[in-house]
């Protein structure tokens, strides 16, 4: 069990989507197809809100909504991260600080006042959405490609090349797990908390090796 793996602690998320654009795509969940004949509405492109003129959005790479659907973080390309009120469409601020484009940003699945990103170079925040300021830091072997946030305990697990991470924001303590066996080493895809919280859910690539092989 994932509690007893983590220092004997008892310790969904929302999805994120990425575009090149400054623009956030939505759907309507009510024009989704439910058939496989069946094709949803179309989209409806939204120019991401600036903060200022002087501060231009730049390539929009991952969204994610609060869990109180009032608030859409985005990533970008200069490094930021954009926090939009989704009843005034509004750029309520911007979080900076890390040193390379986030390229995965993610709300607390219950605490719209939390979320966490990681950017490829090699650093995961997390932040108090209410006043901008980092929480806690985290560097990383690797690219960040995937981070996730427990429901109810102060953890937040990162994927990056083979290797998984979980680190408690509070206590400030990190334990990793490397995805390598005999075929090669595996990269991560994605990483999620599993509802429950008692379980991780990864996603993983086809062995290095293997991989070259086919080439």
């Amino acid at each position: 069990m994932l509690p007893h793996l983590l220092y004997d602690r008892a310790i969904s998320s929302h999805s994120s989507s990425h575009t090149s654009s400054s623009q956030a795509i939505v759907f309507s969940t009510l024009s989704l197809p439910l058939h496989p004949s069946s094709r949803p509405s179309a989209p409806r492109y939204l120019d991401l809100p600036q903060l200022s003129p002087s501060d231009p959005i730049k390539s929009s790479i991952s969204l994610s909504f609060s869990p109180c659907s009032r608030y859409l973080l985005s990533s970008h390309g200069d490094h930021s991260l954009k926090l939009t009120c989704c009843h005034t469409w509004t750029c309520l601020r911007s979080l900076v600080g890390h040193p390379r484009t986030p390229w995965t940003v993610k709300f607390h699945p219950s605490n719209p006042n939390i979320a966490a990103s990681g950017c490829l170079g090699s650093q995961v925040r997390v932040w108090d959405i209410q006043t901008g300021k980092t929480e806690s830091l985290v560097n990383v072997s690797g690219s960040v490609i995937s981070v996730s946030l427990h429901s109810r305990l102060p953890l937040v697990i990162i994927g990056a090349n083979s290797t998984l991470t979980i680190h408690d924001y509070e206590q400030q303590r990190t334990r990793s797990f490397d995805f390598t066996n005999s075929a090669g080493r595996r990269h991560l895809r994605a990483t999620n908390f599993a509802c429950d919280g008692d379980h991780i859910i990864v996603g993983l690539s086809n062995p290095v090796e293997q991989n070259s092989a086919r080439r």
